[in-house]
């Protein structure tokens, strides 16, 4: 997609959040503005691997961003100076690409193809994908609509040699040999062509499945798609819900949730209290007909049914409204003659969907606390660990067993890691000896020390641990956030107090808080074909950790009794 300029720090997040909506592998931006000092700062605020051929903050500039729902290994890359196009081999399940993002002039320049085709030769290549705004068409009957004069006609013929030497097919041409489309207009005069387009290896069309023109965003280019399968890999995924932060800011969504806590408590609530009553009761002294375990459990479920349904719903409102506004630009855009109600109704379609678009990106940036800096756009810790972050790759494509042999399988992937990790972690014989034996005399605690880590928790406990717990964690397998949690304290922390110190009289904790997702990430650059370069991490709930947070500032207290100050 021609990006018309991506200078401003708020329509490239806009746009950089559009885009990955799509979901696409790969995206090839032309025209991008972006300065070269500031190139660290764009990289983390996509949040992923790309590469840029920048020339300065006004003018050119081409990009390749890369998605993380694919694996993939950039072999080189190869920038030119002047910011019209950049070079990506690609390693990609087996096959190697050469991916080039185009920015051609916008004057007759056949010395920029000649130059073009000649870095191509000297880099080498057996699949080759060639996107962007050429700034030319291919076919001056069938591109063009209202043109006086053909434009780069000398430029035109020097890429039919190109396509011809490296034999190249116009995908889209190909698959839609009659039909008039254009990505670019002008509407005074009206003026339409169509100058993006993919040129692609001819080795390579049997694998196309999909080839498109969208509708462009904050642009007067459309986006030009194209969908190659090679073959399909099955993941079992586990999919966990978590909760959105961003409602928290919905008025609506507050109230709908408070009165689901209400209605739980009336339910619930032993046959002696009248409804009349129960607002005026301390919350830990409400005594329920079922335990305070099993009450807690049932109050988060229907807290999250409420939630989900209640974000389902707006987001299909959203969606739907998005959806309608982008089908009304492409069908405006199709058309070759506008009336300028059409005109005007094309314009005013664009800016509800950037206002629509905007409203949105404030939920993101508030769900992701993204400490954007609009002015200087300096190299931030955030934005390191936020590239740092996203760079890993969590999925297992393949394995290789301890004989040497390579697993690609789903089933079996999922039955290595399984025998891999109970022999890592099962019960090892171990010579036995008396622990005063290995540490001789050690400092032991007061009755009165003993006494103080024993026993419920309190209200004020929990309070303070849940309020020193860092936000923007993710959630254990309930999908509840420290974030939720804050803010409907004082509805809620009676509840969890009285859940914990329930399974402080049992012994046991309740079936959800004692639940961990564990997860496995790479460990750094190491081969991730091999188990032993992954590292399991669990996810815990955050009820679980707020008991466990109350025991642990309890044992700090007497930690210096009984561990040496050099420790």
């Amino acid at each position: 997609m021609n990006c018309h300029g991506l200078a401003d720090p708020h329509k490239r997040r806009d746009v950089f959040h559009y885009l990955r909506k799509k979901s696409y592998s790969i995206y090839l931006l032309q025209d991008t503005h972006f300065d070269p000092k500031i190139e660290n700062c764009i990289r983390a605020e996509w949040g992923y691997k790309c590469h840029f051929a920048s020339y300065n903050s006004s003018s050119r500039g081409v990009a390749i961003l890369f998605n993380n729902n694919f694996e993939f290994e950039v072999k080189r890359v190869y920038k030119d100076i002047t910011g019209n196009y950049i070079f990506v081999t690609v390693k990609i399940m087996d096959k190697e690409f050469l991916i080039v993002s185009l920015y051609g002039p916008n004057r007759d320049n056949p010395e920029f193809y000649v130059e073009l085709e000649e870095r191509i030769s000297e880099v080498g290549f057996e699949n080759l994908i060639i996107g962007g705004d050429w700034n030319l068409v291919l076919d001056f009957t069938l591109d063009y609509y209202n043109y006086k004069h053909l434009n780069n006609t000398k430029a035109q013929e020097q890429v039919d040699n190109l396509m011809i030497n490296f034999d190249l097919l116009d995908i889209w041409r190909e698959l839609n040999p009659e039909k008039r489309r254009y990505t670019w207009r002008r509407n005074t005069p009206l003026q339409q062509s169509r100058l993006d387009f993919f040129l692609i290896s001819d080795l390579l069309s049997t694998y196309v499945t999909d080839v498109d023109i969208e509708a462009g965003y904050r642009t007067d280019h459309s986006m030009i798609t194209i969908t190659l399968t090679f073959g399909k890999l099955e993941y079992r995924n586990r999919l966990l819900w978590k909760f959105n932060n961003s409602l928290l800011k919905d008025k609506t969504f507050v109230n709908e949730i408070n009165n689901v806590i209400k209605t739980v408590i009336e339910e619930y609530a032993v046959l002696p209290y009248s409804r009349e009553q129960l607002p005026f009761i301390p919350k830990l002294d409400v005594q329920f007909v079922i335990s305070d375990q099993l009450f807690l459990d049932v109050l988060l479920m229907k807290i999250r049914s409420k939630t989900i349904s209640y974000a389902t719903m707006k987001k299909r409102v959203d969606e739907e409204k998005e959806k309608d506004l982008q089908n009304s630009i492409q069908r405006l855009e199709t058309k070759i003659n506008l009336t300028e109600d059409e005109k005007m109704k094309l314009e005013h379609n664009k800016l509800d969907l950037v206002a629509l678009r905007e409203k949105k990106m404030e939920g993101v940036l508030l769900r992701l606390r993204a400490r954007w800096i609009a002015e200087g756009e300096k190299i931030t810790k955030y934005f390191c660990e936020l590239e740092k972050r996203n760079y890993v790759s969590k999925q297992m494509i393949k394995l290789t067993a301890n004989n040497g042999e390579e697993i690609h399988e789903v089933k079996d992937i999922i039955k290595e890691v399984k025998t891999f990790y109970e022999r890592l972690y099962s019960d090892r014989q171990v010579e036995e000896c008396e622990i005063s034996d290995l540490v001789g005399d050690i400092p032991t605690l007061t009755l009165q020390e003993k006494t103080s880590l024993e026993g419920k928790i309190t209200l004020d406990e929990a309070s303070a641990a849940l309020k020193n717990m860092k936000n923007n964690k993710s959630p254990g397998s309930d999908g509840f956030t420290v974030e939720f949690f804050k803010f409907f304290w004082l509805q809620l922390g009676a509840f969890i107090v009285n859940s914990l110190n329930d399974g402080f009289r049992k012994g046991e904790l309740s079936s959800t808080q004692k639940e961990g997702v564990i997860i496995c990430i790479p460990k750094g650059n190491k081969d991730k074909q091999l188990l032993k370069n992954w590292r399991p991490i669990s996810l815990l709930n955050v009820v679980y950790k707020i008991g466990s947070a109350c025991i642990a500032n309890r044992l700090k207290v007497v930690l210096p009794t009984l561990i040496n100050e050099d420790q």
